[in-house]
């Protein structure tokens, strides 16, 4: 029988540069912890140079931290602070995504109630109000041409319904394929099952790794929309070390040579290649017919350049 000193949830939160987010997402975590929920709390500081680890020393005194003297990426930081979990419900989160009353409680309950279920994915919303994509299919070398070419912002159309779920309003509960980490609560014993994050993706699709392994195993992965949190987004990713524009190459051609084999991944590196084209000819139609969005623009080009470059190149 648990203990009061068992932790009916551990939160793991993997941070890099995120101070001025912490603060709002632990707040809303400890407001959210009511009778008779227990949690524990567990922040992986991911080499932060922002003064991240002071700030959560002095301030949050209850928390449990991690600390990496670098950025060890992403799946990396979530796998140490699970190691250093010890409740049977492991809420991942961002830094930079924040809890609403009474999620925790009603994803522990839902995976309490759902036997069959690894992950449990909720509604994430932006700080502005709008639903955000939280949950999708696997992703295909067709899936990866279409959305290479843009289609998917034609998603009315019901072609687009067998490759994409952003026509989906996120609005019932249904099993997915995977979804986002940025708020999403996992079963200890199917981590066990499975294993845990692949450290290899430094940033961008462990979680649809992880959610395919645990449904190869035979575990249910569902969304609902019965928990909301807010997710900035775009927040670690701003933040990357290192060459930024080879991180979602690196994890696209990782992810198809592990699930699907070596022709396959050669054949996403080529459809990433035509990606970085067709998006610096938008970013370059951008820049030139909208001044005003120039700074942007030329971010964007600049890093769709140097993708392209070292795809030609092979550099991975």
């Amino acid at each position: 029988m648990e203990t009061r000193n068992t932790p009916d949830v551990s939160v793991v939160i993997p941070s890099w540069n995120a101070g001025a987010h912490l603060p709002r997402c632990l707040g809303t975590i400890l407001a959210d912890q009511n009778e008779p929920l227990h949690c524990e709390i567990i922040v992986v500081d991911n080499g932060s140079t922002d003064g991240t680890n002071a700030l959560l020393r002095t301030t949050y005194p209850t928390v449990r931290i991690v600390t990496n003297d670098r950025n060890l990426g992403i799946a990396a930081a979530r796998n140490q602070g699970i190691r250093a979990a010890s409740a049977k419900f492991i809420l991942n989160i961002d830094a930079d995504a924040y809890v609403t009353s009474s999620s925790i409680s009603s994803l522990a309950a839902f995976l309490q109630t759902h036997s069959d279920c690894a992950v449990v994915g909720c509604r994430l919303i932006s700080p502005d109000g709008k639903t955000q994509t939280s949950a999708w299919r696997f992703p295909t070398l067709f899936s990866e041409i279409y959305l290479a070419l843009y289609l998917h912002k034609l998603a009315r159309m019901p072609l687009a319904q067998s490759y994409t779920l952003h026509n989906w309003a996120h609005d019932e509960e249904r099993e997915v394929d995977w979804v986002a980490a940025a708020c999403m609560m996992v079963r200890r014993d199917a981590l066990e099952d499975v294993g845990l994050f692949d450290d290899r993706f430094f940033h961008g699709a462990e979680e649809a790794d992880l959610c395919r392994r645990l449904r190869n195993r035979g575990w249910k992965v569902l969304f609902t929309p019965n928990v909301t949190a807010i997710h900035v987004g775009g927040q670690s990713s701003a933040l990357l070390a290192g060459p930024s524009h080879l991180h979602p190459l690196k994890v696209k051609v990782l992810y198809f040579e592990k699930h699907h084999g070596h022709l396959s991944a050669r054949i996403a590196q080529a459809i990433a290649l035509l990606e970085s084209i067709v998006r610096s000819c938008i970013w370059s139609l951008t820049w030139l017919a909208v001044p005003k969005h120039r700074p942007r623009a030329q971010q964007h080009l600049r890093q769709h350049l140097l993708q392209g470059r070292d795809i030609v190149l092979n550099k991975e």
